[in-house]
């Protein structure tokens, strides 16, 4: 080409991400490569067309005539506003000074228009492609006098003559669309230009007559090329352009280094090579001045055409960079795509089998990379830091060739391609990329952003990574990073967060140089459910069925170490049916993972418990902690996977390790801590390491200024500023002299606690000045300690007042703060209220709670955040254990004092509640607690963590303070007379509170009353008045002011004075709040009224439990009142008629003003019903009603029978031991858990032989629990049934003539007996002896330990008693004692010695029984008894020498007592005895099938003693004769105890047994007469004559 000058094409390396910056347009429904592209991004960057609102060109839409102007006129005069041809046309259907004015006058004025008739245009009727075609052929100068084929035949001829018509197919009467009328406007650009025709040099080296282009001559526009250069010696500005080799070109964006300006690469114009200049500088992109109208950034990596003003060859020799450059004055003003590309979306999501075979398989075509590849590996150096496209060395891949692009596309990260086809052979070209990066937010505020992802540097090893790297973004300034610069940009972000950070790069005039354009926002994750782990060829995990791979690690911000699992490597088949939040970036791969039900908070560790991981016990560690949120948490489990992290981020094992806790490393420091969705801890990072206990001397004092949030150490040096801290821990001095430790030790030096009433969570706002001169004062936290924990300064003299962890900057991030006291801080959030409703309400975004209340000076309801428990918010203070509980439901049952274990909302109903209530600082609801009772001092005061609320008669309201009756005392006490006056409070104390500006008042619609349901139906009279009585009805509570406070008329000569009451809160022992009561109280006189109050709930009390105490105060000042009580009695009866069981301690109480008690108890007898106790003074009677419940059943399980072993051990036996004389077996009771049972004492047990109650059988405790003798009152009969019933349950066991009792039996009691006249043995209460023939004769029973009662001891060899008188010894082998066994445990031992002449001791041993192979001697077995004092001694002293015959004598003589007198006629008179069995055996012959009988024993001898038989109460004393009873012939031993009865010798008469049918009753008239009721069935007749008396029973 002909005076051409050198053009340089510089080709530079070039950065991977989409830049925004002004430029060509590529709309969304235009893409570069169809139909009309090339046209519209070339008009829409000069001007001449638009999109539409919706960014998108839309054309298929048809044009205006108006429409048609606009385009035709911006054409033919460079300018897009047509501005100079305002108000040239006069239509009176088109405005004055609109675009349609300027565009319609310029086509009106150059004949390309006309009007449609009557002055008007029609601007908005659609046009024609006619009619189109023919405004451009007017205007391009082509409508010529000839036109023969007339309109609009010729028009179109023409247009298709000049070329206006290629690449549209239009058809004159369909109406013109947006995308074919831009063709022909571009073609008309482009086309010759008759009207300014001229000769021209054209740049291709030729000069030809033609008519210049539109471009050309009204545009002033070049096509940039470039070509070979001919060097001259000296290497200038001389060099020659020989030959123009690249007319196309790939824009790559924004020349970062210069304002304004565009780099591009040119292409070779016979292939799609970059052009290669064969220069040093080859490669290195070009840079242009551009001022097109259009969006660069939508042709990036396209084909294109640049279009400017500038001579085709006038390159710029630029000195000392040894490089050609386009001139300053070169300025592209179009773009142009070139037709027949194609552009393919990429990422490695769509990586196909043969990752690295260099083609690419997409959906529809298949793309060989080796273009691309050849293009991409010449590329040496980038423009930018940010990557924009693929250069030689992408994603630390070297590109050489197709396979090694295609390696390097399918990284697994968050980068997205465009895959550039320049001329549709299915080959890739070029390679755009546009890069994201993804962190997670550690620490954000205003100003600053921490963000970490996860180390590079390890390859395919990221796997198990799990160290991270961090960075630090400035928010509101240019953030310089390895010498770039950023503006990140981000808003409503949060800790924790994970982020997409996307970017554009720009050059910045400001900064002078690129800067990084960083869009940051919020990642939302996935919940997938983990299903399978496949390590086969890499991680592969499925989650619901979806195989989801983990994104991998080449660059910094390409994934970040997971929450949980503690490394991506980790999951695993234990994880299987987890759900997981996943983050995935935004090619669907993993980035960061975490429990999807896991959330973190921070806490203090208060205590600390270990677990165990061994076969058989897998308890979790467990920890106790307090919440930032003020709130305690108890043992809190951590999982079997916890990880716990020191300060640093690095695992402690020395903290935790296989789920053991080391407390002196975690008690008391501060965590944040991740739980999962059953509330476990599954991660725990400490907030405080020993490297932020600083020196001990800069810690041993401190101040702390509110109002400049400054905290000073010891030397008055700056530490950090409290805001934005994340946790505040304000700790107590608990030993009150500021030298505590508030970490604690049991005396073990590895158990360490933390009370948490020595510690709160506050936030800043809530922290008050601290100084030695303020009222919160440092308080030293480790103070002369030799104890060990984490809490170390680094000199060793444990001398802290706080500890703190805080950045760089100073902002404290944990904070430990030692004070003296807590009464300060909470002052801002935390208000008293009383409180009317509570609520759980639903949303759309979830639950919350809704509270209506009367706090801080306003009656209003708030409401908390959503998607909380209801628990989280609502709690109760728990006065007794000094801690919150949580109110989990609004039908929860509350188990402090106030609420009495009653359902919250069912207390609340109809009443109202005191509470502490905390806010954020935005208004909402964080917290309630409401207060308890006081009831270690004060059951009229609620409490809670700050505030207590009492009900007070007020007496005056001052200027700054409140005096008030202190009804504050257990003895002073105000008490109601009704629900409309009280007793006189004239002689009661008074207390005096202060107020301040900040006091706020209420007042409450009527009297003080009292709340039925929450007090357990309290009535008025006698009462005292308390703030726990709460309110009758739903209060109505008005706002108010001091001054409308009234105050009461309390004066001692007025017996009518009125009483104004208030609830009084207070913080500080000062006001805060007063609810005043509008109505006032009357006074009554309360001379020798009492109170009377109880320890029971609703005075309820159970049968067979403790007492209730009653408790009588005086009222109204008076010391003393005698009170009498009545015994207690059914309600509806009289105290005439007192129920036995129920025990009144006392009949007479004085009551004083502190009290005096009587207890109430009801034993097991008692039925349930309502009982009342009379309390009678001199005002009058007083009736205390209370309650008896049932007592409760008994919850025996099983019953074994058997018997005690010498040991004491009980051993069942399958059948009972009925052995000659037997008469007692064991039973042992056991509970539902299997475990020894003792019965209530008053508890019923019946005894059954056979299906026989046997009434008289003994049921008695032994000495081992739960072991119980059965003794039926005679020997047991073999192969009989015997049942034990106790509760209604009946348990069974067969008696055996086989079965021997234990045969390790221990004798343990030695008891006497002698033998009557029948020669029967009976039991005495001394040891009786007969003396005969100088032998003295004597009996004893052995008891074993077996044989609690008649626990005999059978079986023994004589050889083993030993008896000792004064010094001498009596035994068998001595052969001075024969020992005669009587049988049922009783022996008779005869001594060769008269008795009767001792007086000493009688000593006497059983020793134990030799073993039977004889292996040790009798002395030696002796001795050995003896040392294990297996040998029982009991000891007897014989006062007088007097034989049994001389007992008797005595008692038949009326000489001796007669206490035991019917005991002794049994044992030692003479007569017939007659046993009732035979009775009984008699009428069951003789009633055969008849269901019941009267039976009647008739006495014909008035004068046989009562005495006689057995003091039976139906015996009449005066005719002998016995009242009949009607039974079951089943049950006839039920009657009563089968008996023996003695008829004396000298008896006569006659004894007549009458048995009847049931009937009626008929009176007996008299000893001779019968006893008639019903019919007569039989008669047993006995006679005595008075000569018998053979002392033998009676057969």
């Amino acid at each position: 080409m002909k005076n051409l000058k050198k053009v340089l094409a510089m080709v530079l390396a070039f950065a991977c991400t989409f830049t925004m910056f002004a430029g060509a347009k590529v709309f969304e429904d235009v893409p570069a490569g169809s139909d009309y592209s090339e046209a519209i991004t070339m008009l829409s960057d000069l001007g001449i067309i638009q999109g539409k609102d919706d960014g998108k060109y839309h054309p298929e839409d048809t044009i205006t005539r108006a429409e048609a102007c606009a385009m035709i006129a911006r054409l033919m005069t460079g300018d897009p506003n047509v501005s100079q041809y305002t108000g040239a046309q006069n239509f009176a259907d088109v405005a004055k000074g609109s675009w349609k004015d300027s565009a319609i006058g310029y086509c009106y004025i150059n004949n390309i228009v006309v009007g449609v008739g009557n002055n008007k245009f029609e601007p908005d009727r659609a046009i024609t492609d006619a009619e189109f075609i023919t405004m451009v052929v007017r205007a391009m100068g082509y409508e010529t006098p000839d036109m023969t084929q007339g309109y609009p035949f010729s028009y179109m001829s023409n247009a298709q003559a000049i070329g206006l018509l290629d690449g549209v197919n239009m058809v004159a009467s369909t109406d013109a669309l947006r995308g074919e009328d831009a063709q022909v406007i571009y073609n008309a650009m482009l086309a010759d230009y008759a009207r300014g025709a001229m000769l021209v040099n054209t740049t291709h080296g030729s000069s030809v007559e033609v008519y210049p282009t539109l471009a050309e001559s009204v545009w002033g526009l070049t096509k940039a090329a470039v070509g070979e250069w001919e060097k001259n010696d000296s290497n200038d500005e001389t060099a020659e352009l020989t030959n123009c080799k690249a007319h196309t070109w790939v824009v790559i964006g924004a020349d970062p280094t210069e304002e304004g300006h565009i780099l591009a690469y040119p292409i070779d114009d016979d292939t799609t090579d970059l052009y290669d200049s064969r220069e040093s500088h080859a490669y290195d992109p070009i840079s242009f001045k551009y001022e097109g109208a259009g969006d660069v950034e939508s042709i990036k990596g396209y084909k294109v055409e640049l279009w400017g003003e500038g001579s085709h060859g006038e390159p710029t020799w630029k000195k000392g960079d040894n490089k050609f450059v386009y001139s300053e004055d070169w300025t592209i003003k179009a773009i142009k795509t070139v037709k027949g590309q194609s552009a393919y979306d990429y990422n490695a999501s769509m990586a196909d089998s043969k990752s690295d075979n260099g083609t690419i398989e997409l959906e529809d075509t298949s793309l060989d990379l080796a273009t691309a590849a050849s293009n991409a590996s010449k590329i040496k150096t980038n423009p930018y830091f940010v990557d924009q496209y693929v250069i030689n060395n992408y994603n630390n891949v070297k590109v050489g060739d197709d396979g090694d692009l295609e390696e390097a596309l399918n990284i697994r990260d968050g980068a997205q391609y465009k895959l550039m086809d320049w001329d549709g052979d299915d080959e890739a070209d070029w390679v755009v990329v546009s890069t994201a990066n993804y962190y997670k937010i550690e620490t954000i505020n205003s100003k600053r952003a921490t963000v970490v992802s996860m180390q590079t540097g390890t390859g395919d090893a990221f796997e198990s990574e799990t160290k991270s790297n961090s960075e630090v973004w400035k928010l509101d300034g240019i953030t310089t990073i390895d010498g770039n610069k950023y503006n990140f940009t981000a808003e409503g972000l949060e800790e924790g967060d994970i982020v997409e950070v996307t970017y554009s790069v720009a050059y910045d005039k400001g900064e002078k140089a690129a800067v990084a354009t960083a869009t940051v926002s919020k990642l939302d994750p996935e919940t997938k459910s983990l299903d399978k782990v496949s390590t086969k060829g890499g991680l592969t995990l499925t989650f619901d069925d979806e195989e989801i791979k983990v994104a991998q690690n080449y660059n910094e911000g390409d994934v970040m170490v997971p929450a949980n699992p503690a490394t991506y490597r980790e999951f695993n088949s234990e994880e299987f049916g987890t759900d997981f939040n996943l983050y995935l970036n935004r090619n669907g791969f993993i980035v960061y993972s975490d429990y999807a039900t896991e959330v973190s908070n921070y806490a203090m560790v208060l205590d600390a418990a270990d677990g165990e991981d061994r076969a058989g016990d897998r308890n979790l560690a467990k920890v106790d902690l307090l919440t930032a949120d003020n709130t305690v948490l108890k043992d809190v489990e951590l999982t079997s996977g916890a990880r716990v992290q020191d300060a640093k981020g690095d695992p402690d094992t020395v903290a935790y390790n296989a789920r053991k806790i080391d407390e002196t490393e975690m008690v008391g420091n501060v965590y944040k801590y991740w739980t999962n969705e059953d509330g476990q801890i599954t991660r725990m990072q400490a907030m405080i390491g020993d490297t932020k206990v600083v020196n001990a001397t800069e810690n041993a004092d401190y101040t702390y200024t509110s109002k400049t949030d400054r905290l000073q150490d010891a030397n008055n040096d700056y530490v950090a500023s409290l805001e934005e801290a994340d946790v505040i821990f304000a700790v107590k001095d608990f030993d009150g002299q500021g030298n505590s430790n508030y970490i604690q030790t049991n005396g073990n030096t590895e158990d360490y606690y933390v009370d948490a009433d020595d510690v709160i969570a506050v936030k800043a706002a809530d922290v008050p000045d601290i100084s030695t001169t303020e009222d919160t004062t440092p308080a030293k936290i480790d103070a002369q300690s030799t104890d060990s924990t984490w809490l170390r300064a680094a000199n060793n003299q444990y001398d802290n007042t706080f500890v703190i962890s805080a950045n760089d900057n100073k902002a404290g991030t944990a904070v430990i703060l030692g004070v003296n006291n807590f009464n300060k801080f909470g002052v801002t959030n935390t208000k008293i209220g009383l409180v009317t409703d509570v609520s759980y309400t639903n949303s759309a975004d979830g639950k919350y709670v809704e509270l209506t209340a009367a706090f801080g000076g306003e009656n209003k309801t708030i409401e908390s955040a959503k998607k909380v428990d209801f628990g989280d918010i609502v709690k109760a203070y728990d006065e007794q254990n000094t801690t919150d509980l949580d109110v989990n439901s609004e039908s929860s049952a509350v188990n402090n004092t106030l609420f009495g274990g009653k359902p919250f909302d069912k207390y609340l109903e109809e009443n109202a509640a005191y509470a502490e209530i905390t806010t954020d600082a935005d208004g909402n609801l964080t917290k309630v607690v409401f207060l308890d009772v006081d009831n270690a001092t004060n059951a009229n005061e609620l409490v809670g963590h700050y505030y207590t609320v009492s009900r007070n008669v007020v007496t005056e309201n001052k200027s700054k303070s409140f005096t008030y009756i202190n009804n504050n005392r257990n003895d002073s006490y105000n008490y109601y007379e009704s629900d409309s006056n009280l007793y006189s409070v004239d002689r009661m104390p008074v207390t005096n509170a202060a107020v301040d500006d900040e006091t706020v008042y209420y007042t409450i619609d009527g009297k003080p009353s009292i709340n039925e349901y929450a007090t357990g139906n309290k009535k008025y009279n006698n009462a005292a008045m308390l703030i726990s009585d709460g309110f009758d009805g739903t209060p109505d509570i008005e706002v108010s002011d001091k001054a409308s406070m009234m105050t009461s008329s309390v004066r001692l000569d007025y017996n009518s004075d009125t009483y104004f009451v208030a609830d009084i809160a207070r913080k500080n022992d000062d006001i805060v709040a007063m609810y005043q009561y509008t109505d006032d109280l009357g006074e009554v006189a309360s001379a020798n009224v009492v109170s009377v109050t109880t320890d029971k709930t609703d005075n309820k009390i159970q049968a067979g439990t403790g007492a209730m105490t009653v408790n009588l105060k005086t009222v109204g000042g008076q010391q003393s009142s005698t009170v009498t009580v009545s015994p207690a009695y059914l309600k509806g009866d009289s105290k005439e008629t007192p129920v036995s069981g129920i025990t009144v301690s006392s009949s007479s109480v004085t009551a004083t003003p502190s009290g005096a008690t009587f207890t109430i108890q009801a034993d097991r007898t008692v039925a349930a019903g309502t009982y009342v106790v009379e309390l009678t003074t001199s005002a009058g009677t007083q009736y205390l009603e209370f309650t008896v419940t049932a007592a409760d059943a008994i919850e025996l399980n099983s019953v074994k029978f058997g018997a005690l072993t010498a040991s004491g051990e009980f051993k069942p036996l399958d059948k009972l031991a009925a052995d000659s004389n037997q008469q007692t077996f064991e039973v042992q009771l056991l509970d539902k858990n299997g475990d020894a049972m003792v019965l209530p004492s008053d508890a019923v047990v019946n005894i059954y032989e056979a299906v026989t109650l046997l009434p008289d059988a003994k049921f008695n405790a032994t000495l081992v629990e739960g072991v119980y003798t059965v003794d039926v009152g005679h020997e047991l009969k073999d192969a009989v049934k015997y049942t034990v019933e106790i509760g209604g349950q009946r348990f069974s066991a067969v008696a055996d003539r086989g079965t021997s009792t234990p045969a390790d039996v221990k004798v343990s009691a030695v008891k006497y007996a002698a033998k009557n006249a029948a020669g029967n043995l009976t039991e005495t209460d001394q040891l009786l002896y007969e003396v005969e023939d100088g032998k003295s004769t004597m009996i004893v029973g052995l008891e074993g330990i077996s044989r609690a009662l008649s626990n005999a001891v059978t079986d023994v060899d004589a050889s083993r008693f030993t008896v000792t008188v004064d010094t001498v010894t009596y035994s068998v082998a001595e052969g001075n004692l024969t020992v005669t066994e009587l049988g049922d445990g009783y022996y008779e031992l005869t001594l060769n010695t008269d008795l009767s002449t001792s007086t000493s001791a009688i000593k006497i041993e059983v020793a134990p029984a030799l073993p039977e192979d004889g292996s040790a001697s009798e002395e030696a077995q002796h001795a050995n008894a003896v040392q294990s004092n297996d040998v029982i001694e009991m000891e007897a002293t014989v006062d007088t020498a007097r034989s049994v015959k001389d007992f008797i004598s005595s008692f038949m003589d009326g000489s001796d007592d007669e206490a035991g007198a019917a005991k002794k006629l049994a044992a030692f008179g003479e007569g017939v005895i007659i046993n009732e069995d035979a009775f009984i055996e008699a009428i069951t012959a003789m009633v055969g099938g008849k269901d019941t009988v009267n039976v009647s024993l008739v006495q014909k001898n008035p004068g046989l003693a009562n005495e006689y038989w057995q003091n039976d109460s139906r015996i009449d004393t005066e005719t002998g004769i016995k009242a009949g009873n009607a039974m079951a012939v089943s049950e006839l031993t039920a009657r009563e105890n089968t008996k023996t009865f003695i008829i004396p010798k000298d008896t006569t008469g006659e004894i007549i047994v009458e048995v009847y049918t049931t009937g009626d009753t008929a009176e007996p008239d008299g000893p001779s007469a019968a006893y008639k009721t019903g019919v007569k069935v039989g008669t047993i007749k006995i006679s005595f004559d008075g000569t018998q008396g053979d002392n033998k029973p009676m057969e």
